[in-house]
């Protein structure tokens, strides 16, 4: 060990690392410490969560506040090689973690975005002035990063880090444009500049406000030049689900396509067409046993093309055995008795469907389908099993992904008068409208019936029983995603309504379906999925698993089959996107929550202009003429009727659900009349109030009017009170400084004392008003004084902004100065 020392030592240059802590007693931690902290955190967040490790991500979040505070501690509690050692091994655990995801086949871009956030964390304890823009630097590259990866969180994360920069910006200006760091601010700096700060906000707000829509929020599925995380993903998109995040990763790459597998189960198809496996396929009944409706998923299952905002059918239920409701073989045989001059051009609508995920065989659409057809012949429809309201893949090979169809729809709204008896009389269905009143007698409960009859009761045609059968339902009933059971031996429906009062979607169709039938309606309860999310971007609808759901089709023989929803209209999802603007374009509004989707106003405005349109290309100008104002006349007639039927029914059912649903102006404006009812009844009660008790309410008056004149010359008192402690302060400062020969100090304590006493002499500086221009101002206060305050502001501007030193006589020369007006500000000014 002798001979280590003696010889090998002194060849072999050692550095040794050195302790500062005597040196500097904190690290170099600037006054932005905190708002650096939150844009690291924001820019972590931004670019790894849900699609870096889980693990990681935690943490790392977790350990950015606890090294963060490490800045706070002082060297002589955690020294600053221990700091070192910290740093060293975070550096370490990147490295580490860099080669095991590489060599596990982590694509490149994921696996340096995760480094990056780690090492992100060495510079959070501010050893060096210099760290914080290290910091900046590695915020804004994984901010960067994150406006790849298609997200919600990311949006918010935009927003926390653009306040952050904001603030930076305002608080680090002189210290930028100086180059020194350590630079103070003036003081009451953002009070005196509030309505710059002000602008600058909501510039910034407006900025985001734009920006915000225009950010994908789902993947777009093209892969790009090159295979990167975000490409081959099939992550959940919302951090609501997180339990796919956190399953292993197991991304392989075919010859077929890129195929992935979580936990030995597809959930997409390879390139080549490979038929998934499906947990069961789509059932011939619907289930209400408590087990909940459709998982919540958040992948995106298929983009609807469409001028109208329909529901998406997929399976239709006509027979209840009092538990669950099933498909009857009279169902699955059911054809269209359907004439060639009843098939109008004017019903037809044609959708455009895209399927991105098969959940089932079933091929989409809006009731009722009437042609499916395909651009390409890799599907011949030979294959497709037909109903007369939807169709199916007959085999279990799935087409490849994205699979599109064009599907031509016959709506159920009838261009004809709804109040002809021809329209009345027709039923096009080959089971007769008994079949779809069938229950079963012996389980339907007594009062179950009794409520029907109470609730129907004063209804004066099918269309209004159907809308108050279903208000009934939305407004009094909870919906639930995860209910309790049925019980053994319990019918289902009478359960519901009169002792279990919550449930899923399956719940409110199943009972809105047999209280029709019970009020004499002909019903049946379907499933597939609501309108979905419109994108006014693309014109799209996109239906995600989450939009999967259960309702119910009334037929009213002034219309026909319409969609009837008694899901409470809050809990059926649909938004327009991109949020803020897509509402402002959105063409369809809210009207089909509270109306049937087939008798809005939208729905038919474009029906009619459908028909219009035809008609001007087939028929001569007369013959057109004479039909569009038979059509235009029916229209108006079929949109006040539903109108009026709704005022009616409206009134007899407590709380609407619709209310839920108005416009943020019909929601501000009902606010503001019942604000000024309100204060219309608080006005009378004040009047009476004064009227009884003038007397004691004038000395009240007066007495808070003199309490506050008090409690302001107090204040005034103190804070006068207060400056003055305060510059008498600074002047023993100043001659203390000048003692010791700290002339740089003494001086600018000198400088502050004065303005302080000029201050309450009552010439203060005005804002922004150059500091020579307010000395010469001083010759009008006192005589000498403009001469006086010229030298102390030239010695003031030496020492805080020069970079020489400070000689004695010039700190001599503000100390004599100062007391010079100290003394004329006691002398009274003569007259």
């Amino acid at each position: 060990m002798k001979l280590w020392r003696k010889y090998i030592l002194r060849i072999l240059p050692v550095k040794r690392i050195v302790d500062h802590s005597r040196r500097r007693q904190t690290p170099e931690r600037l006054p932005q410490h905190l708002v650096y902290t939150i844009l690291c955190g924001a820019a972590v967040v931004a670019s790894l969560w849900q699609y870096a490790q889980p693990q990681l991500t935690f943490a790392v979040l977790g350990l950015i506040p606890v090294l963060a505070l490490l800045a706070y501690v002082p060297y002589r509690v955690i020294p600053s090689w221990w700091r070192f050692m910290i740093q060293l091994a975070v550096v370490a655990a990147a490295a580490v973690w860099l080669m095991y995801r590489l060599t596990h086949g982590i694509p490149a871009d994921k696996a340096l975005s995760e480094v990056l956030a780690i090492t992100s964390l060495i510079f959070l304890m501010a050893q060096n002035a210099r760290d914080y823009g290290y910091l900046f630097a590695i915020s804004m590259i994984l901010l960067a990063y994150g406006a790849l990866l298609p997200r919600t969180v990311y949006l918010w994360c935009l927003g926390v880090a653009f306040g952050s920069m904001l603030i930076l910006l305002y608080s680090n200006r002189l210290q930028q444009l100086s180059a020194n760091p350590r630079l103070p601010n003036p003081r009451r700096i953002l009070r005196r500049n509030w309505h710059i700060l002000a602008l600058h906000l909501g510039l910034v707000a407006g900025c985001f406000a734009l920006i915000f829509p225009l950010f994908p929020t789902d993947p777009s599925g093209s892969k790009g030049i090159f295979a990167v995380a975000f490409n081959t993903d099939k992550s959940s998109m919302l951090p609501a689900n997180l339990q796919q995040w956190f399953q292993s990763e197991k991304v392989k790459q075919e010859q077929g396509g890129v195929r992935i597998i979580r936990n030995g189960t597809p959930d997409t198809l390879e390139a080549g067409g490979t038929p998934m496996k499906i947990k069961g396929k789509q059932p011939d009944s619907s289930s209400q046993d408590g087990s909940g409706s459709a998982p919540p998923g958040r992948d995106l299952v298929l983009r609807v093309k469409s001028p109208l905002k329909l529901y998406h059918l997929a399976q239709l239920y006509d027979e209840y055995d009092g538990t669950r409701w099933l498909a009857s073989a009279e169902l699955k045989r059911g054809r269209i008795n359907v004439r060639s001059s009843e098939r109008s051009a004017s019903r037809m609508v044609s959708s455009r469907y895209t399927i991105l995920k098969w959940l089932s065989p079933k091929l989409y659409a809006p009731y009722r389908p009437v042609s499916f057809e395909r651009n390409n012949d890799t599907a011949p429809y030979s294959l497709l099993r037909t109903t007369f309201y939807n169709s199916e893949l007959a085999s279990n090979n799935y087409p490849n992904l994205p699979f599109s169809y064009l599907v031509s729809s016959e709506i159920s709204t009838e261009l004809e008068n709804p109040l002809s008896e021809r329209t009345r009389r027709r039923w096009r269905e080959r089971p007769a409208r008994a079949h779809y009143l069938k229950l079963p007698e012996k389980k339907i409960s007594e009062r179950l019936k009794k409520k029907v009859e109470e609730l129907t009761r004063n209804a004066k045609n099918d269309y209004e029983k159907a809308l108050i059968l279903r208000d009934y339902l939305r407004n009094n009933f909870k919906y639930q995603q995860y209910s309790r059971p049925v019980p053994e031996g319990k019918e289902t429906v009478d359960y519901f309504v009169f002792e279990l009062k919550e449930g899923h979607c399956e719940y409110f169709a199943a009972s809105l379906a047999v209280m029709a039938r019970l009020a004499g309606l002909p019903s049946r309860t379907a499933a597939g999925f609501s309108p979905g999310d419109f994108n006014t971007l693309q014109n799209v609808f996109e239906v995600y698993e989450y939009h999967a759901h259960a309702w119910t089709q009334i037929f009213v023989p002034e219309y026909g089959w319409l969609t009837m929803d008694a899901t409470p209209p809050g809990e059926i999802r649909s938004q327009t996107t991109p949020i803020g603007i897509g509402k402002l374009r959105d063409p369809f509004g809210d009207e089909w929550r509270v109306t049937p989707p087939e008798l809005t106003e939208h729905t038919l405005q474009t029906l009619k202009d459908m028909y219009l349109k035809q008609v001007r290309a087939e028929e001569t100008p007369s013959k057109a003429a004479e039909i569009i104002m038979q059509v235009a006349e029916v229209q108006e007639e079929i949109r006040k009727q539903i109108k009026e039927t709704y005022r009616k029914v409206a009134p007899k059912s407590a709380n609407r659900a619709s209310d839920k649903k108005k416009t943020r102006g019909e929601a501000a404006w009902e606010y503001l009349k019942q604000l000024g009812s309100r204060s219309q009844h608080y006005l009378r009660i004040g009047q009476e109030f004064l009227r009884r008790y003038y007397p004691a309410v004038v000395l009240a008056g007066a007495a808070l009017i003199a309490a506050y004149v008090l409690l302001r010359k107090q204040l005034r008192l103190r804070r006068l009170h207060r400056q003055e402690e305060e510059a008498k302060a600074c002047f023993e400062k100043a001659a203390a400084a000048l003692k010791a020969g700290e002339y740089r100090e003494s001086v600018l304590f000198g400088y502050q004392a004065i303005r302080i006493e000029l201050t309450l002499a009552g010439v203060p500086r005005r804002r922004n008003e150059e500091l020579l221009d307010y000395a010469r101002m001083l010759a009008d206060f006192r005589e000498g004084f403009d001469r006086r305050m010229t030298t102390v502001v030239l010695a003031f501007y030496e020492a805080e902004y020069g970079t020489g030193e400070i000689s004695r006589r010039s700190a001599v020369l503000v100390q004599r100065n100062i007391r010079a007006m100290r003394r004329g500000l006691r002398v009274p000014k003569q007259p």
